[in-house]
């Protein structure tokens, strides 16, 4: 269901101003989310990156043993919503499809179609390395209750939302 919307968000969004198509499905949802909810994915990946920083910090300082694997995790979330690369790793392959009239347009809603259908009964699970799906929700639910217990405002709210995990 998480991905009918998704898919169907992606295929507006395609009329509009065409997003880039690329070969990491993962990457795709990324920006299909980011163009649905701006506030929502850019809180998320500041907050990922945050938290890479710190984990990374922790590290270099002692505080956290060199193979603690939060900090794999939180990278590899990172990694596989395409907001970090890999040093060395070869880009994501994509495109930018080009729209000029309603065949061209078309194809593009084929190949998001395409797509969405290979991710078909998948959670966004798919975004966290395997086994580490525990480590990451820990993390982001420990921060969010921290800061509700803060009064931050929409803290709470988020809480009472479905996860992506």
């Amino acid at each position: 269901m998480k991905f009918r919307s998704l898919a169907i968000a992606a295929l507006l969004s395609a009329c509009s101003s065409p997003a880039p198509i690329s070969s990491n499905p993962a990457q795709d949802v990324n920006a299909t989310v980011a163009a649905v909810a701006p506030q929502l994915s850019a809180t998320l990946s500041q907050g990922l990156q945050d938290a890479a920083f710190n984990l990374d910090s922790a590290i270099q300082i002692g505080v956290l043993d060199k193979t603690d694997p939060a900090d794999s995790c939180v990278h590899g979330v990172l990694q596989q919503a395409g907001i970090e690369t890999v040093a060395g790793a070869p880009p994501t392959q994509s495109f930018t499809p080009k729209i000029s009239d309603a065949i061209s347009l078309g194809s593009v809603l084929y190949i998001r179609a395409h797509q969405a259908k290979g991710l078909a009964g998948q959670s966004l699970s798919r975004l966290v390395p395997a086994g580490c799906q525990k480590i990451v929700g820990a993390i982001i639910i420990d921060g969010l209750q921290n800061l509700n217990k803060a009064g931050i405002a929409g803290a709470g709210a988020i809480i009472g939302l479905p996860l992506l995990l």
